[in-house]
């Protein structure tokens, strides 16, 4: 840690892509197909992102004085689920997941099982809280 409470990293730290990606980035991929790289197996899972939830409630619109529309202040928070199923019949443990998706590029996500369907679909979680 340094002097000021804050964590000092090294020079040669390259962030994951995930900390750049926000709520809006994921938005536009609903039903497309991400693939799942777990670390302990050689296997990928093909999952669908299903939907993107903001768990931060906040006026989707707001009126400036001059009458104007303007988005929401927030000040760079946001916290948001990524819902995700897989239909070959895969169960994923809990576990972080090395995530590929074809226009966000390649980044770490944990997943968590949310529930199975009897002979169908199994639907998982990602949580991402930035507030």
């Amino acid at each position: 840690m340094s002097s000021g409470g804050t964590l000092a990293v090294s020079g040669d730290f390259q962030p994951d892509a995930l900390s750049y990606l926000r709520q809006s980035s994921f938005e536009p991929y609903v039903n497309s197909i991400f693939v799942l790289q777990g670390s302990r197996s050689d296997a990928a899972a093909n999952v669908v992102l299903q939907s993107v939830i903001d768990l931060i409630t906040r006026p989707k619109i707001k009126l400036s004085r001059t009458g104007r529309v303007v988005a929401p202040e927030t000040n760079g928070r946001e916290c948001f689920v990524l819902k995700l199923r897989n239909d070959d019949g895969v169960q994923l443990d809990q576990d972080v997941y090395g995530v590929q998706h074809a226009a966000l590029g390649e980044f770490r996500l944990l997943i968590t099982r949310s529930y199975s369907v009897p002979g169908g679909s199994t639907y998982y979680e990602a949580l991402i809280n930035r507030s």
